[in-house]
């Protein structure tokens, strides 16, 4: 047996051991991380892992210098990092003992008080998975700080398969920044995975409807696949929360969301349920501003008693056929539309203070509706004005800045006709002072 032989028949053994005795693939990150709960000083760092193991996730401001200790386990994970700086950029690296060593990456906290900021809404993401990439590519070219799904992320929330090309398709914004979820009724089946792949930090204790701040606005995300009448617990919460949010003082603006839509003209309509029966009222009697729904796979707007509805459900789900994007199929049933489009979109909102300025954006990255509160009524900020003894203003008079351009020019003009008589004056003494060479000739023909 040749030496080449010998050791290609040693590599046959070792792998048949290998495959004989079971030795254990190492750990492998199949979902995430992902990013949660996102506040001024918390977020929450989530994954989903094949194997058991522990580790470590590192994170700092401009370096991986803190540490958590992961400990061990398999399945779905989440460590919450507190005491963090808010209005901050860290990095963060999940490392797993047994194999997974996941990339550096970035998150935000949200700031302290009242800040400029954008998020972004879209919806109904399910099964046309080439137009969920499109979309979330419209979440990398916005950059927001957080997103919004409203509801009907896979076609089957009993599916595991299904959610697993959610997140492979969403890893990257996931990975960045928050995506807070409302659930759909394709996402509510028998044995939701729903509950156990999102945690929401919330006081109604469960994440089905929860809320949360973020600069100067309130978010209240509610379930509509569950009971939501007057003397249900949800509609209690719900009273209760709208309440507590506009008696604070630091919230500006009040927005909702949830999947089944109170007003619509697409396929679906209300379905006859009493969404706007019995949530209309108690969005007008505490100050909710904008309302997002899904469910219809489609962009529609309109206006109730002063507050905007907004359809967002082009995110990926199947578009019925033979539909012309500015037609309604069911135009009747809602009067209060204002504008409607059948295309995959996503609306992106910033906030500024008292205005909130919202775009919904095409696939071809076209802005096709504007929409908001209080626009226009952001002021451009003020140059300082430095303080001194005889006065000063912010800007000069126009007065002022006539006479300079004027002492300005003529200044030039005064430079560049000195400069002219200089270069004559060195001419003329040239030619009285260069020794005579004799007569010029001429060259040929001339």
């Amino acid at each position: 047996m040749t030496r080449s032989h010998f050791y290609s028949h040693c590599f046959v053994l070792a792998l048949q051991a290998v495959l004989v005795l079971g030795v254990p693939a190492l750990a492998a990150i199949v979902k995430g991380p992902y990013l949660e709960n996102v506040g001024s000083d918390h977020i929450t760092v989530s994954w989903e892992s094949d194997q058991t193991a522990d580790g470590i996730l590192r994170y700092g401001i401009g370096d991986l210098s803190q540490e958590v200790a992961v400990p061990e386990g398999s399945g779905l994970q989440s460590i919450p990092l507190t005491g963090l700086q808010a209005g901050k950029t860290y990095f963060y690296r999940l490392e797993l003992h047994d194999g997974a060593f996941g990339p550096s990456l970035t998150f935000s906290t949200a700031p302290a008080g009242s800040e400029p900021f954008h998020f972004l809404v879209y919806g109904d993401t399910r099964t046309d998975h080439p137009m969920h990439r499109e979309v979330v590519g419209l979440i990398g070219d916005r950059a927001p700080d957080f997103y919004i799904n409203t509801g009907d992320i896979v076609e089957d929330g009993d599916d595991s398969d299904m959610w697993q090309i959610f997140f492979d398709i969403e890893h990257s914004p996931m990975s960045r920044m928050v995506m807070w979820p409302v659930m759909g009724n394709h996402d509510h089946r028998t044995n939701t995975l729903y509950d156990a792949l999102f945690h929401v930090d919330s006081d109604s204790g469960t994440s089905r409807y929860y809320s949360f701040d973020y600069s100067n606005c309130h978010f209240v995300v509610l379930c509509s696949e569950e009971d939501f009448s007057p003397t249900s617990a949800q509609y209690q919460w719900i009273d209760n929360d709208l309440s507590a949010a506009q008696s604070d003082p630091v919230v500006e603006h009040i927005f909702a969301f949830y999947h089944r839509p109170s007003f619509s003209s697409g396929w679906h309509g209300s379905e006859e349920m009493p969404l706007a029966e019995y949530l209309h009222p108690l969005f007008a009697k505490h100050g909710v501003e904008i309302v997002f729904n899904g469910h219809d796979h489609d962009y529609e707007r309109s206006t109730v008693d002063g507050i905007l509805y907004i359809v967002t459900g082009g995110g990926g789900a199947p578009y019925p056929p033979l539909l012309d994007e500015d037609r309604p199929p069911r135009p009747d049933q809602n009067p209060h539309r204002q504008v409607f489009f059948g295309v995959f979109h996503a609306v992106d909102c910033a906030v500024t203070g008292p205005e909130v300025r919202c775009e919904m954006i095409d696939l071809t990255r076209t802005v096709r509706d504007t929409f908001g509160v209080n626009l226009g009524e952001n002021p451009d900020p003020q140059p300082e004005c430095t303080p001194c003894e005889s006065g000063c203003a912010s800007a000069a008079p126009t007065g002022s800045i006539l006479l300079l351009l004027v002492m300005f020019g003529a200044a030039l003009w005064r430079l560049r006709k000195s400069s002219a008589a200089c270069l004559a004056i060195k001419a003329v003494r040239s030619r009285a002072v260069a020794p005579w060479s004799g007569p010029r000739r001429r060259g040929p023909g001339r």
